[in-house]
């Protein structure tokens, strides 16, 4: 009778255990996000014109920096011949400028993560539209952004970027928006 009893008891812990098996059955998947941002041709255009914007910026703090540098060469020449007061106030008055142009820097670094922002969001913002229909359409539970999601392995079979890619370029037919001014 123990054996039945015993039998009985595996037969019910079975049925339990059945619904959390099925569900532990969902579908899931993964895409590579860095990979989209950077094959996606409106992701390409958008980074083009915030590299364009910044390589501008550069350009001229480095002409600025490349100005204070010689005035310090000729300041350096003529050390020698000022009176101390003199050189102290020009000294003085070049690392005023020099604090000036780095926070010039600072402030186009935060202006070029702000640009960057504003120009990926709709990328981004439509590529999570395609995952979603995505998600709908082959009854997916969840899909993960490799980049985000700390997943550090994934069969290929479950990777879905480059279904992704043909998608985006279907749905939103990947034409270059025009610069930003």
């Amino acid at each position: 009778m123990r054996l039945s009893r015993f039998v009985a008891m595996l037969f019910t812990l079975a049925l339990f255990a059945l619904p959390v098996t099925a569900s532990a059955q969902q579908r899931l998947a993964f895409y590579d996000g860095h990979r989209l941002t950077e094959e996606l041709e409106e992701a390409k255009a958008a980074k083009a014109r915030l590299h364009k914007w910044t390589d501008d910026r550069q350009k001229e703090l480095d002409r600025e920096q490349e100005a204070l540098r010689k005035e310090k060469e000729v300041l350096d020449r003529q050390a020698s011949s000022l009176k101390p007061e003199v050189l102290q106030q020009k000294q003085s008055d070049l690392q005023g400028r020099v604090a000036i142009l780095m926070t010039k820097y600072e402030r186009m670094q935060r202006e070029a993560q702000n640009r960057e922002r504003l120009e990926m969001e709709p990328v981004l913002s439509r590529i999570n539209q395609v995952v979603a229909r995505l998600a709908e359409q082959k009854g997916f539970a969840m899909i993960f952004d490799r980049r985000t999601s700390g997943l550090t392995y994934g069969q290929t079979q479950y990777d879905l970027t480059n279904e992704i890619i043909r998608m985006y370029n279907a749905a939103f037919n990947a034409a270059p928006k025009p610069p930003a001014k």
